[in-house]
């Protein structure tokens, strides 16, 4: 699953088809998180181009979830990685309503179940 809001764009064109084969090379992650993206303004007109899906922006770093919620480069938001639907579900991690701030709430639950989380810079 992943999580676009209606200012989110994709990064490439073929970021459905990057993000695929490095899922598909790492079967059983929980999270596939990017730890890079584009922050552009907010009247920026976004480049749309292919990526090369073999460079060193889609391998990463693995940890657990609570390695990653200890580290020093832990942020909250949603809209910056994959989540495995089956892990969501079965850990009962629904987005709590009327709750302010609900990517740091949700988010925090999520890394604390997490049993792989892979970090890629690949700014999808």
């Amino acid at each position: 699953m992943i999580f676009l809001d209606a200012d989110d764009y994709w990064n490439a064109r073929n970021a459905l088809s990057v993000l695929a084969g490095i899922l598909s090379s790492h079967e059983g992650l929980d999270v596939l998180r990017s730890v890079s993206w584009d922050n552009a303004a907010h009247d920026a007109r976004p480049t749309f181009e292919d990526v090369n899906s073999d460079g060193a922006e889609c391998s990463g770093q693995e940890f657990t979830g609570i390695e990653y919620l200890s580290g020093e480069n832990f942020f909250l938001d949603v809209w910056t990685s994959c989540y495995r639907r089956e892990f969501l579900i079965d850990n009962d991690l629904y987005f709590r309503e009327n709750v302010t701030y609900e990517d740091g709430d949700w988010s925090t639950k999520v890394f604390w179940k997490a049993r792989r989380v892979l970090l890629v810079s690949f700014p999808f």
